[in-house]
């Protein structure tokens, strides 16, 4: 794993580094100087820490023209855009409420193969409730091999300029 992965976990979530001795003595050592500096201190603070999620995928800003259904054909959609876009999927803004887990199906218009992606509504947020933009993320649960390559060149530098 990446050397710079790691240091960012550390940053985020309290990190023990454990070490077996030859002689089979096991030593703790917590790496945030705060956490203490044996193993209950650093049990306890963990105890007092509230679980998230820590999102693997690179997630960037792309703003990108999409049809959305619940039918494969896309025969009723709407039309809406991106907000943000990752290896598994994407934020796509809407008014329109979706439910969580539900099947859709994302027909991306830049994209020269318009296979409709099949995706699974993660979290959705509703219109007029916050501040927020209203929409939904999206997961990719079945995307042809040549619209992943052509969403991962939106990643390099000069495609991001050219969006």
């Amino acid at each position: 794993m990446d050397k710079t992965i790691l240091r960012n976990l550390e940053e985020v979530y309290p990190t023990l580094l454990v070490k077996l001795c030859a002689d089979g003595q096991v030593n703790y050592m917590p790496v945030q100087a705060r956490l203490g500096a044996d193993l209950d201190s650093f049990l306890r603070y963990c105890s007092t820490i509230k679980p998230r999620r820590y999102r693997i995928q690179d997630r960037r800003e792309v703003y990108l023209s999409v049809r959305l259904s619940d039918h494969a054909g896309l025969e009723k959609h709407i039309l809406s855009f991106t907000m943000d876009l990752s290896e598994g999927g994407c934020f796509v803004a809407s008014s329109q409420v979706w439910e969580k887990k539900q099947k859709l199906y994302l027909d991306i218009i830049c994209l020269k193969d318009r296979t409709p992606i099949l995706c699974e509504v993660r979290w959705s947020r509703s219109w007029g409730i916050n501040p927020f933009v209203p929409g939904m993320g999206l997961k990719f649960l079945r995307i042809t091999k040549s619209q992943q390559e052509q969403l991962l060149e939106m990643f390099s530098p000069a495609m991001r300029k050219a969006i």
